[in-house]
């Protein structure tokens, strides 16, 4: 900003001002023998008068140029465009927090995922899978008279590795009285600037906690077929691999897999498609049994929130 002469005759009257204090408090404590008067010409710029004897403000030097100009150099316009910072919460930036997605089905149902990060070195989470069932209709169904839902039940399991490398988790599902364990291998790799590649191959094992009971039914009990008790069942091996491209700059990613299961002849291929809307909101197509009579398809829409 531009110094005018008003703001620097001002300048140089108050450093007068300011200099002359400390002078004059001196001479009054001085013997009269003692006090100088001041002298225009001298080289000491203490002797000379802060005020020449015609009343005209003198000349500043470049000393005193310096001086006004750093004084001044301060431009109070300036802090009216500096950009605005967020306020920060220290306590909930301190640590990770919630993460929490949701999945819903067509039926009305749905998932909901909880997962918390734990402070480790490892890439460590605790969470639990919360299932809710469908709405129940408000009309008349003669084969649920008394309009009876059923849980929707849910799942608590933990996970710890690697990241972007191995990792080993743990499932108790306690509506179905299952356990499993499993180890996941993954691997992601950047293919230029906007794209990547991740493959992932999972191996697992479930187990029944304890004798499985015959689930409800909503037939009349006088009516109902007489049932068997239920057969123990066996340990389950699985085997899953997943490979997707990845489109960074679109959000999009394309996925193929293959799953298999010791109780199950048939080996299950899968294709799907991601894509990220905006922000937490994500949609998933997903075609299952490609080219089979038991050709499945799937659209889900995911939410994502983290605090």
């Amino acid at each position: 900003m531009p110094i005018g002469l008003r703001e620097r005759r001002i300048a140089i009257a108050f450093i007068g001002f300011c200099t002359a204090l400390p002078v004059a408090a001196a001479a009054q404590d001085a013997p009269e023998s003692a006090i100088v008067s001041p002298d225009p010409s001298s080289s000491d710029p203490d002797l000379r008068p802060a005020i020449a004897d015609d009343g005209q403000t003198p000349a500043p030097t470049a000393e005193d140029n310096a001086i006004i100009d750093k004084a001044l150099a301060v431009d109070p316009a300036s802090y009216l465009n500096m950009p605005a910072r967020p306020l920060r919460l220290p306590a909930l930036a301190a640590g990770k927090g919630l993460d929490l997605s949701r999945t819903d089905r067509p039926d009305g149902s749905g998932t909901v995922v909880v997962k918390k990060p734990l402070a480790s070195e490892w890439d460590a989470n605790v969470g639990a899978d919360l299932g809710y069932a469908a709405d129940t209709p408000y009309g008349y169904d003669p084969r649920n008279p008394l309009r009876a839902t059923r849980n929707a039940g849910g799942a608590a399991w933990a996970s710890v590795g690697l990241p972007n490398f191995a990792s080993i988790d743990a499932r108790v599902d306690p509506n179905n009285e299952q356990g499993r364990i499993g180890t996941t291998f993954k691997r992601s790799l950047p293919v230029g600037d906007k794209f990547s590649v991740s493959v992932q191959s999972r191996y697992s094992v479930t187990e029944s906690l304890g004798q499985p009971q015959p689930t409800a039914s909503d037939i009349p009990l006088r009516i109902a077929p007489p049932s068997d008790p239920a057969a123990p069942v066996p340990r389950v091996w699985g085997n899953e691999n997943l490979a997707k491209f990845n489109i960074l700059p679109t959000g999009t990613t394309l996925g193929a897999g293959l799953s298999s299961t010791s109780t199950d002849p048939v080996t299950h291929n899968t294709l799907s498609a991601e894509q990220k809307i905006y922000g937490p909101l994500g949609v998933t197509t997903a075609v299952t049994d490609v080219g089979r009579v038991n050709e499945n398809k799937s659209v889900t829409a995911r939410f994502k929130l983290t605090w």
